[in-house]
């Protein structure tokens, strides 16, 4: 039997640092390497986020949507973001 994670309680205890680099890299693989395989595991980091920061979103996605050019019209989503300090 291997070692089994509790993705959830694992997000908990990470920084918002740690937390945030997390998201990155869930979202790079997603987004540009089409690879969905950790599609769930990035919802569980991103759920995580939401918890501590309601109605904010994670600094690198706040980046990555600046970088690529804004909001889109039709998002309706949060469009904050917080300066991490850690």
């Amino acid at each position: 039997m291997g070692l089994r994670i509790d993705y959830p309680e694992y997000f908990e205890t990470l920084s918002d640092s740690e937390l945030n680099n997390s998201i990155r890299i869930f979202t790079e693989m997603r987004c540009d390497e089409g690879n969905m395989a950790l599609i769930d595991t990035e919802e569980m980091a991103v759920d995580e986020w939401r918890l501590r920061y309601p109605g904010k979103i994670a600094p690198c996605i706040y980046e990555r949507i600046m970088q690529k050019g804004g909001f889109p019209d039709c998002y309706d989503g949060p469009r904050e973001t917080v300066k991490i300090k850690d």
